[in-house]
């Protein structure tokens, strides 16, 4: 739980960001990722916080090795649910997700697993390596 409280007070700092899904109709924005085939669940949430891990591309090259070396040193923070398709979540819950692995359409946040659907205007923050580390939980990671 502590974690979470340090993240809150964190994501307060965020400054907004316009990208999300500005459409009535949660079902169309489902509709238009399924035709992406990206062959993952949708997530769609509100209330959301993408937040950058500010590191080096040679630090994040040693702290991200392998088949995760597509990966991107960003994340989502959601305090609000709205529908998960793998019924991971339950509406209102919040959810911290594994990190970026592409960005499509200007609100479509995928990770390894799931595709996340932004629903209207979120906030963007930045934080560093060992603060993600703490937040996150991202293992041993070594710091600078």
């Amino acid at each position: 739980m502590h974690s979470y409280l340090y993240l809150m007070d964190i994501l307060k700092n965020g400054h907004e960001f316009d990208a999300g899904w500005h459409h009535d109709s949660i079902d169309r924005a489902h509709e238009e990722i399924h035709g992406l085939e990206l062959k993952k669940d949708v997530c769609s949430v509100e209330n959301w916080v993408w937040v950058d891990i500010d590191v080096t591309e040679e630090k994040w090259s040693q702290v991200i090795r392998g088949d995760q070396n597509c990966l991107l040193p960003a994340f989502l923070f959601s305090s609000s649910v709205i529908h998960d398709e793998a019924g991971r979540f339950i509406k209102g819950s919040y959810v911290r997700t594994s990190l970026l692995q592409a960005f499509h359409e200007g609100y479509i946040f995928e990770t390894k697993n799931t595709v996340y659907c932004l629903i209207g205007t979120g906030k963007r923050c930045s934080v560093s390596l060992k603060e993600a580390d703490y937040i996150f939980h991202l293992g041993s990671l070594e710091y600078m």
